[in-house]
């Protein structure tokens, strides 16, 4: 929503949180504001908050390609990281997502690897690579692909 624009954006003027992503920008206010405008545009997004101080510390979303859940673009405030609530946001998306779905995916760069590392506690497997345009400057990309699946 709209008026998350200002917490989330003091959250993501720390570079260190952009360090592993694609654009590693994304601290400064023009490249956060196309991408918050990009994530309300999706419908599909999500604001990460910290009940206890009602507090907005990141965002995520689901998306899909060629038939495929995944969940990205996500980014928590660094105070929270290594604790429960990248565990907990994550285990609440793949819960519902396991509704719907038998599979959820995420990608994620090659140097990212606090965040493979944190993926991979999860319960995700790297399954393989693909190449995607990125959506905020249509430059290709190559991710790693990590995939958790429905016990059914």
């Amino acid at each position: 929503m709209e008026e998350d624009y200002w917490p989330l954006y003091t959250t993501a003027k720390d570079p260190q949180i952009w360090a592993g992503m694609p654009a590693k920008n994304r601290h400064e206010l023009k490249p956060f504001t196309r991408f918050f405008n990009f994530l309300l545009s999706t419908g599909k997004s999500f604001c990460i908050i910290d009940n206890i101080g009602n507090t907005q510390i990141g965002t995520t979303r689901y998306y899909t390609v060629q038939d495929r859940l995944f969940m990205g673009s996500t980014f928590l405030n660094r105070s929270y990281w290594g604790g429960k609530y990248n565990h907990s946001f994550r285990f609440l998306l793949i819960e519902h997502a396991f509704k719907y779905h038998n599979n959820v995916y995420i990608h994620m760069t090659h140097d990212n690897k606090r965040n493979q590392r944190a993926t991979e506690k999860l319960g995700f497997t790297h399954v393989y690579d693909e190449t995607l345009k990125l959506h905020d400057h249509g430059k290709e990309r190559t991710f790693m692909t990590y995939r958790i699946s429905k016990n059914l």
